[in-house]
């Protein structure tokens, strides 16, 4: 498997556990000429506030920046809790 397919495989194995538990929404975009981008969002409509962006130039690499990215912030997310407990 080429990288950037194993790149986009694993985001999405992290990611959708995830985005199932904290009502995660994902964004992204992806281009020859541009820079790549996700962006990830927590809720929906108006409420919703951006909590993940990642841009990159390499798609493999603005994939497995935002994995990091998502397991970094559910981290923080869980301590906080923990810590509020």
């Amino acid at each position: 498997m080429d990288d950037y397919a194993e790149a986009v495989r694993r985001f999405y194995e992290v990611y959708r556990p995830i985005a199932r538990r904290h009502n995660l929404r994902l964004h992204s975009k992806f281009s020859m000429y541009d820079d790549g981008f996700i962006k990830i969002f927590q809720g929906e409509g108006q409420d919703k506030k951006q909590i993940i962006k990642v841009e990159e130039k390499d798609d493999a690499l603005c994939y497995r920046r935002a994995m990091d990215a998502v397991i970094s912030w559910e981290e923080g997310r869980r301590k906080e809790q923990q810590a509020a407990s």
